[in-house]
């Protein structure tokens, strides 16, 4: 059963990345490449900002959900999803208010120049639209329901920005807000089919655990999309917008190839909670060493053929104007091994503990980019130079994340569950 639901939640993801590809290739022909940009560097504003509205309601609304699937006495799962959409809402509209009322300098930030205030009304929508997304696709997660949870996020990532370009691609701003409205109705319809049941006298109780347990990792989830956000941030300050835009290409198509290994990650956390919870530590040793080497092979192969392949395909794709984008996506294709690793072994160790581990792995890697990219603004001066401390800054955190999975696993409690066990 396991293995189907490995390869079912693969298979779509390939699907939906597909589609995200041709998005872009849309992006590139309809709106030119300063509208190209301007999407490029929207959606990746909007990945750094997610997670902070989200207080970690990614990880801890499927964890606590498969949790009651796991216990004898089992409790009325949904309520954690009303608990959960309690807390999106009150962060959300903390959120959008903020971001419009000061817009001129959120997008002097993320866009290099105030002009650019009017794309953050309709970036806060898109905001909207996939937190109620990402809420939604957690609990069909957590119950391990994942051809819902697959067909939630195909629609919502693979076919939604197919249909808006060409009905919405007159200016970038008109798109933004229609790939807004999108997602928001699909995720409300995705909402009422997965309910919000469970007595109301346990959600504040519920609420309580998802705060305490999601804002920990907050920072892991900031850390790491700041991580694929802010060189194209510090890139459109240097040079501007146009040549950000090409970075932003470049760390989302890093996101897109990772991706790939998303489908392990979001079937590997609620089945490695159930092997904590059974003490069960050898089949989860055994998980993990098969993940590490698959996805590592999978990495060597894909970051192979983009150096071979790479460019005449980013020209065919994007066209003979963008061969800048070139050498920076060559650049960023290497990062895709160490963060394939951290894409999927993450999940063990939210598993393992509740302590914020992943936070404090990321934390140690993105003060690692952010002391080497320092340079460039004391001389060191060209488009690759910030790719390359991305880079070299995943390499760190994929070397943390498998030597904290070690340290747990070889540590005295974990001697003793084994022996338990025997």
């Amino acid at each position: 059963m396991m293995r189907r639901i490995y390869l079912g939640t693969m298979i779509m993801e390939f699907v939906t990345l597909a589609g995200q590809l041709v998005a872009y290739r849309l992006a590139a022909s309809y709106l030119g490449s300063v509208g190209f940009s301007e999407y490029a560097l929207v959606k990746r504003t909007i990945a750094l900002i997610l997670p902070a509205v989200m207080l970690g309601l990614g990880v801890a609304i499927p964890r606590y959900v498969a949790v009651c699937t796991g216990e004898s006495v089992q409790r009325d799962r949904r309520g954690y999803l009303a608990a959960g959409m309690l807390l999106f809402g009150a962060s959300i509209t903390v959120s959008l208010v903020l971001l419009n009322l000061f817009k001129s300098a959120v997008a002097y930030l993320f866009f290099g120049s105030g002009n650019y205030g009017y794309l953050v009304a309709p970036l806060s929508f898109m905001i909207f639209g996939l937190g109620l997304h990402t809420a939604c696709y957690g609990y069909f997660r957590g119950r391990l329901e994942m051809a819902k949870a697959n067909a939630l996020n195909l629609v919502n990532q693979g076919i939604v920005p197919l249909v808006v370009f060409p009905l919405y691609a007159t200016s970038t701003y008109r798109l933004l807000n229609g790939l807004g409205a999108f997602w928001t109705v699909v995720s409300l319809v995705a909402l009422l089919t997965a309910g919000l049941g469970g007595p109301r006298s346990e959600t504040l109780a519920r609420t309580s655990e998802l705060l305490r347990y999601g804002v920990r990792r907050v920072f892991a989830d900031f850390f790491q999309l700041a991580f694929l956000t802010l060189p194209a941030t510090f890139t459109a300050h240097l040079y501007g917008i146009q040549e950000a835009g090409f970075v932003a290409f470049g760390t989302s198509l890093l996101t897109m190839v990772a991706s790939l290994f998303f489908p392990v990650g979001a079937v590997l956390l609620p089945e490695a909670s159930q092997m904590v919870g059974e003490g069960n530590l050898q089949a989860l040793e055994r998980r993990t060493l098969q993940v590490l080497s698959a996805s590592s092979l999978i990495s060597v192969a894909v970051i192979g053929g983009i150096f071979l392949f790479g460019r005449p395909m980013i020209l065919l794709y994007l066209g003979s104007g963008f061969v800048d984008v070139v050498n920076v996506v060559r650049v960023m294709a290497l990062g895709v091994l160490p963060y394939s690793i951290y894409v999927c072994l993450k999940n063990v160790i939210d598993a393992l503990t509740v302590k914020a581990i992943n936070s404090r792995n990321m934390m140690i890697a993105f003060g690692l980019f952010l002391c080497i990219s320092s340079s460039v603004y004391l001389g060191v001066r060209g488009l690759l130079y910030i790719p390359i401390f991305v880079v070299i800054s995943l390499y760190l955190l994929g070397a943390l994340t498998i030597l904290t999975i070690w340290q747990i696993l070889t540590s005295p409690e974990a001697r003793a569950i084994r022996l338990a066990r025997r």
